[in-house]
């Protein structure tokens, strides 16, 4: 990285201490500790793009979505490992950076598990993936039974 960006770099970090929030700051942080990929980015983008989308969520509801490739990944894994699975959303929340994911699973594989148990075993089937992520957010639930009794 040249002087010039080590300059920007240091002004965007001294910049983003005052105005980000500290859970912000930190993913802000975490994506600058990975060099190669935000100097990949520095040579096609701007410095002030790649640190925005690296702590902001760009979502616009007006806006067809395309899941990321690691959402597809992780949604596939997700499905390869709970057969039985009536929903799954996986969506980035990091903003692009691909370091943080929101997941969101109904399956049947988690009737009659507590939520502790359905957490693990939705960590166990990321588990590739979990070491590269700085944070995930599950959300597991169980269908309703076919008698209509309620699912635990």
């Amino acid at each position: 990285m040249g002087s010039r960006h080590v300059s920007l770099l240091r002004s965007t970090i001294r910049l983003a201490s005052f105005l980000l929030s500290t859970s912000q700051r930190q993913h802000f942080y975490h994506c600058l500790s990975r060099p190669l990929n935000l100097c990949s980015q520095l040579t096609t983008r701007p410095l002030v793009s790649v640190v925005a989308s690296c702590y902001s969520n760009n979502n616009n509801s007006n806006s067809t979505r395309v899941a990321t490739d690691g959402e597809k990944q992780i949604e596939s894994a997700l499905r390869t490992a709970f057969p039985g699975t009536r929903s799954v959303t996986v969506e980035d929340v990091s903003g692009g950076c691909g370091q943080m994911y929101q997941v969101r699973i109904v399956a049947d594989e988690f009737r009659g598990a507590r939520t502790l148990a359905q957490h693990r075993m939705v960590k166990a089937a990321l588990a590739k993936f979990i070491p590269d992520m700085h944070g995930l957010s599950i959300d597991t639930e169980a269908p309703p039974a076919a008698d209509g009794a309620p699912s635990k």
